[in-house]
C-alpha cells in the first residue's frame, strides 16, 4: 500500500485547524461581540437609568408594614435616585437576621422580640434599631370559648394550652399571659404550634367548647373568630402597651458605610407615613388595597395597629423631652425578660445592656435638621382612666396577677417591707397595662369570728390600696373587695376591664 502523499495530510492539518477557529470564533461572536451589540442596541434605545442604587430591605405580608410596600414611600427614595427591593421571607425571622449578617439584605423590619430571639439563636447581633415603625393595640388577640375559658383563669390547670402560631406576636401574647396572670398549674411548656392564623382558627372552629384551651390570633382572623357568639376575646393587645412592637433594623455593616442612606429610608418612611394619615380615609385605603379587605374589615384592622410617627419616635429614643412614651431601653428590657421568664431565650445576647440594641443618631440628625412632618392626634393615650361612674360589681376579669404572696403582721394590715416591694411590681404592671383596672381583693380565714375576719380583710385590702395611691397609681383605676371562702389570709389582685 501506498503512503498518503505529504500535501494532503497538509491539507487536512489546515481544514482542522480553520474548524477550530471558526468554533473559536463562533464563541466569541456568541458570548462577547453580540451581547456587547445587544447591550449597546438598548442603551441607545431606551431611557437613562433612574437609581443610582438599591437597598433591599427585608419584611413580611403583615399590614403593619403597609407603607414600606406603598407608592409613596417608593416614589420618596426614586427621587434621591435610590431604588427599593422588598424581599418577602414570610416571616422566617432566622432568615431575615442571616440575611442582614451575611449581607444579602441591608435593612429589615421585625417584632423586637423575634430580633431578640433570633440573634440569641444566632449568638450575633448583626442588627441594630434605627426606628419604631408600630405597635398593635387590638390586632392580636387570644380568644376561646366562653364556656371553656371565661377569663385567663380558667387556663390555671394542667390540661390548659395555648394554641399559637410559633415566632410570632401571637405567641408573644401568650407569654404574656403566662408572665403576668397566675398560671403555675398550666405546663412549663403550654404551647401547641399551628402553622399560620388560618390554622390556629381552624383548630378553634373545630374544638370542643369545653376544652380549655386559649387562641392567639390576629386580625382579620379575631374578627372571622368572634363571629361565633360563643367565643369572646380573653385578652387582647389593647390592654397593655410596649411588648409587641415593630422595628426598622439595619445591618451594623451596612450602617457603618452608607448612613446617609439609611437616613434618606427613614426621613422618606416617616414621610410616607405622615402623606397616608393626614386624613381618616388615606391609612385605611392603603391598608384595604394591601391586604386585599373590604372597607369594615380594614377598618378594625387600622384601628388594632399604631403606626408611630416622628414625635412619637423621637419620644421613644429620649431625643427630645416628652415623656408621655415608654423609652426604646424600657421596651426592650421589659421584653427580654419575657422571653427569659417565659423560656422563649435562654440567655440574653445583650447581657443586660439594652442600649446595644438600637442607634438613636438616624433619628436624632433628623430632629436636629429640623425635621418634623405634621403631628397627627392618634388617641393612643399611655394613661387611660377608669369612668368615673364605673360599678365595680361589673368588672369584667381578665384574670388574677401574678404577684408574691403579701406578707401582713399578724392580725394586722401593716405592710412588711418585702410586700411593698412586691406592690412596686404591681404598680408597674398598671403601667405596661394603660386600659386596665386593678380590684384588690382581700381574704381571711372563714374560721372564727366571721364579722371580725371580713374587717380584717378589708382593712388589708385597703392598706394595700393605700400603698399603691401613694407610688403613684390613680385612685380611679383601684378597687376593693373580700372574700373569706379561700381560707387565704392575704390579698389577691384581679386585673380586669370595664363591660363596655
Amino acid at each position: 500500500m501506498s503512503a498518503r502523499p505529504p500535501i494532503m495530510g497538509k491539507l487536512f492539518l489546515l481544514v482542522i485547524i480553520w474548524v477550530i477557529m471558526a468554533g473559536i470564533g463562533a464563541v466569541i461572536y456568541r458570548f462577547i461581540i453580540a451581547p456587547a451589540q445587544e447591550e449597546q442596541l438598548i442603551a441607545q434605545t431606551s431611557a437613562p437609568q433612574r437609581f443610582d442604587r438599591s437597598i433591599s430591605i427585608g419584611l413580611d405580608s403583615f399590614s403593619g408594614y403597609a407603607v414600606l410596600r406603598s407608592q409613596r414611600f417608593t416614589d420618596l427614595l426614586g427621587e434621591a435616585s435610590i431604588g427599593v427591593d422588598l424581599v418577602d421571607d414570610g416571616a422566617d425571622y432566622s432568615k431575615r437576621l442571616k440575611s442582614l449578617a451575611d449581607g444579602s439584605i441591608a435593612m429589615a423590619v421585625f417584632p423586637v422580640d423575634a430580633l431578640i430571639t433570633a440573634s440569641a439563636a444566632l449568638q450575633e447581633m448583626p442588627a441594630t434599631i434605627v426606628m419604631l415603625v408600630d405597635e398593635t393595640i387590638g390586632a392580636d388577640a387570644l380568644v376561646a370559648y366562653r364556656r371553656a375559658v371565661p377569663d385567663l383563669d380558667a387556663l390555671n390547670s394542667a390540661e390548659a394550652r395555648f394554641v399559637v402560631t410559633p415566632n410570632s406576636p401571637s405567641e408573644t401574647l401568650a407569654r404574656i399571659a403566662r408572665q403576668h396572670f397566675a398560671l403555675a398549674s398550666m405546663p412549663a411548656q403550654a404551647w401547641e404550634g399551628r402553622d399560620g392564623a388560618e390554622a390556629v382558627l381552624h383548630e378553634l372552629r373545630s374544638a370542643s367548647p369545653a376544652l380549655p384551651r386559649a387562641y392567639a390570633l390576629w386580625e382579620p382572623y379575631v374578627s372571622a373568630a368572634l363571629a361565633d357568639d360563643r367565643v369572646h376575646v380573653v385578652l387582647d393587645s389593647s390592654q397593655f402597651r410596649g411588648y409587641i412592637v415593630d422595628a426598622l433594623v439595619v445591618s451594623r455593616k451596612y450602617l457603618t458605610k452608607s448612613r446617609d442612606d439609611v437616613e434618606l429610608v427613614v426621613r422618606s418612611y416617616l414621610q410616607a407615613l405622615h402623606h397616608y394619615r393626614r386624613n381618616a380615609e388615606g391609612m385605611l385605603a392603603l391598608i384595604a388595597a394591601d391586604a386585599d379587605l373590604e372597607k369594615a374589615r380594614a377598618k378594625k384592622l387600622t384601628e388594632g395597629i399604631w403606626w408611630k410617627h416622628t414625635e412619637d419616635n423621637y419620644a421613644h429614643f429620649g431625643i427630645t423631652n416628652e415623656s408621655r412614651l415608654e423609652s426604646i431601653d424600657a421596651i426592650i428590657s421589659k421584653i427580654t425578660n419575657l422571653l427569659l421568664h417565659t423560656g422563649g431565650i435562654t440567655k440574653d445576647p445583650a447581657a443586660g445592656q439594652s442600649n446595644l440594641w438600637y442607634f438613636p443618631e438616624v433619628l436624632a440628625g433628623l430632629q436636629g435638621s429640623g425635621f418634623h412632618p405634621g403631628v397627627i392626634a392618634d388617641g393612643h393615650d399611655t394613661s387611660v382612666l377608669a369612668p368615673v361612674d364605673f360599678d365595680w360589681q361589673d368588672l369584667r376579669s381578665i384574670g388574677t396577677v401574678q404577684v408574691p404572696t403579701l406578707v401582713f403582721g399578724r392580725g394586722t394590715s401593716t405592710l412588711t417591707g418585702r410586700s411593698r416591694d412586691h406592690l412596686q411590681t404591681v404598680a408597674k404592671t398598671l403601667e405596661n397595662w394603660p386600659g386596665a383596672l386593678l380590684l384588690i381583693r382581700g381574704h381571711a380565714r372563714p374560721e372564727g369570728d366571721t364579722a371580725a375576719n371580713k374587717a380584717l380583710a378589708q382593712q388589708r385590702a385597703e392598706a394595700v390600696r393605700a400603698y399603691l395611691l401613694e407610688i403613684g397609681v390613680n385612685a380611679q383605676r383601684l378597687s376593693t373587695a373580700t372574700d373569706l371562702a379561700t381560707g387565704s389570709q392575704t390579698v389577691s389582685f384581679i386585673l380586669g376591664t370595664a363591660p363596655y
